[in-house]
């Protein structure tokens, strides 16, 4: 999804030799970031652990456009189980930019790990202690531990009836306003088509009347 939103629909994540054989070197564009030291910026290698949360690499790349000053693009060739071509890109360390070619924190590396601060880390060392049980399995967890729950369960637990949702922004938004708003304009159109009708009758009947008084004073 991050080559997707870099370099295009077509992008696709890079083949595993691109990160496994490029992100240990630790030069320009394969690394896990940059660290300042005493002579400047220098690129740091990936632990072998670590090597699918460093520089970003993509595959299938059909159109590169202009994505500004300070960013270089780089692609290499890597023999691994078949010919790979690994596409990736950095921001020059000179910048006070974010570093554009790194994986995301968040991003899938490895069964039940997950990328921070370009470390492969576990999910359980986060302490995040919230799941499907806390829930009574009628809801899932959000990112402060809280239970979203689902319609007809009332949220911390989700264990009583309810409207849903969570504690922190209330009941879910309802699911079909686009329904209530045609029902209440076709009432509307009902009430002023009656309230017309009414006073036509109203008007019809009253001017009859005065026209029966004129006749019978004649």
């Amino acid at each position: 999804m991050q080559c997707q939103a870099l370099l295009g629909f077509e992008a696709r994540d890079g083949a595993p030799g691109c990160y496994e054989k490029l992100n240990i070197r630790g030069d320009r564009f394969e690394n896990c970031g940059v660290k300042l030291e005493r002579f400047g910026m220098r690129s740091q290698r990936c632990e072998p652990d670590d090597v699918y949360c460093g520089m970003l690499h993509c595959r299938d790349i059909q159109e590169i456009s202009s994505a500004g000053e300070h960013i270089t693009f780089c692609r290499i060739i890597v023999e691994d189980v078949q010919q790979e071509v690994c596409t990736g890109f950095e921001l020059h360390s000179a910048t006070d930019k974010p570093p554009l070619g790194l994986v995301v924190d968040g991003a899938t590396c490895g069964p039940g790990r997950f990328c921070l601060n370009q470390n492969c880390t576990f999910h359980q060392d986060m302490g995040f202690d919230c799941d499907v049980n806390a829930c009574n399995f009628r809801g899932v967890c959000n990112n402060k531990k809280h239970c979203h729950c689902q319609r007809g369960w009332i949220p911390p637990t989700c264990n009583g009836t309810g409207v849903g949702g969570r504690i922190d922004s209330g009941p879910p938004p309802d699911r079909e306003p686009g329904v209530r708003s045609k029902m209440s304009v076709i009432i509307n159109q009902a009430v002023l088509i009656l309230s017309i009708r009414s006073a036509l009758f109203m008007a019809t009947f009253f001017f009859g009347y005065i026209s029966s008084l004129g006749t019978k004073e004649n």
